[in-house]
């Protein structure tokens, strides 16, 4: 589909992660500017996850592949925060940047986009705030607040007004790793309709409910290691 004369949109993510967002945005129409990864991390996905790829969509799903046939720019950088980053949000007179697997972004990024940002998030806010939400959500038996949730970005950790929710199921002995890959292309279509709602003018802003808050870092080798155990399979 043909980009419209709507809202320009920029993408801060994991490379690895980034292939539905990219392509479902692509896909509604939406002017995307440009997409942000950091310089450390891979610059192709890995063979086993291409071979994967193929057999299961026809195509390697290669994130830098499909930029270049659309002619979008890929910026790769030493810090999400840092003045290259800043540059390129400018240079892109961005109206929304859309977070997905970045790290925490700071005022000086989000005081950029006219709009605002939006982040995608792997649980049901505002349980399971910080990281590691589908791990610790396992470990804690709290199966029924697996899904994502896209809100708007705050200086705060997750804290920001909730945009759009949808719950995932998460059957008994379902990993970490399983849980977050059924939720990528969730927050892919997500972030994508929370872009086309704000074309419309529809712009949601949902306030979380701090009485029901949980925050969680990222898992210690004691957690891990407690996980395992209560996971254990004979």
């Amino acid at each position: 589909m043909e980009k419209r004369a709507g809202l320009n949109v920029f993408l801060f993510s994991a490379y690895n992660v980034s292939y539905e967002t990219i392509h479902n945005l692509l896909d509604a129409g939406i002017r995307l500017k440009g997409v942000l990864v950091l310089s450390s991390q891979p610059t192709t996905l890995g063979w086993g996850q291409r071979l994967r790829n193929l057999a299961s969509f026809g195509s390697f799903r290669e994130p830098s592949s499909l930029l270049k046939k659309h002619a979008i720019p890929l910026y790769r950088v030493d810090d999400y925060n840092g003045p290259e980053a800043e540059q390129a949000l400018r240079d892109a007179s961005t109206d929304i940047l859309l977070l997905y697997g970045s790290k925490i972004i700071k005022p000086n990024i989000l005081a950029i986009p006219r709009v605002g940002t939006l982040n995608a998030h792997s649980s049901l806010l505002p349980k399971y705030r910080g990281s590691a939400s589908e791990f610790w959500m396992l470990l804690n038996d709290e199966r029924q607040y697996a899904g994502i949730t896209v809100h708007w970005v705050d200086p705060g950790l997750d804290t920001g007004d909730i945009f759009l929710q949808r719950s995932i199921t998460a059957p008994p002995g379902i990993t970490p790793r399983e849980l977050r890959a059924i939720g990528r292309p969730i927050a892919a279509q997500l972030l994508t309709e929370a872009v086309l709602s704000i074309e419309r003018g529809e712009v949601k802003r949902v306030k979380q409910d701090e009485s029901q808050a949980t925050k969680f870092k990222r898992p210690t080798p004691e957690d891990v290691d407690r996980f395992n155990k209560k996971y254990a399979r004979n």
